[in-house]
């Protein structure tokens, strides 16, 4: 088994539907993305209004 381990993929799923759900309220709210920066934590992404 690799560093990652067996949650490796659960871990990589999970992060896709929140993803999927923040892009989603965003749209909703009038808000597009507009691409992101990279910080020690990840990334942190911006929008802007339509």
């Amino acid at each position: 088994m690799g560093a990652r381990g067996i949650d490796a993929g659960r871990l990589d799923r999970t992060d896709g539907i929140a993803m999927a759900i923040i892009t989603d309220t965003a749209l909703s709210l009038g808000l597009w993305p507009d691409g992101f920066t990279l910080g020690e934590g990840g990334r942190t992404y911006h929008y802007r209004r339509s």
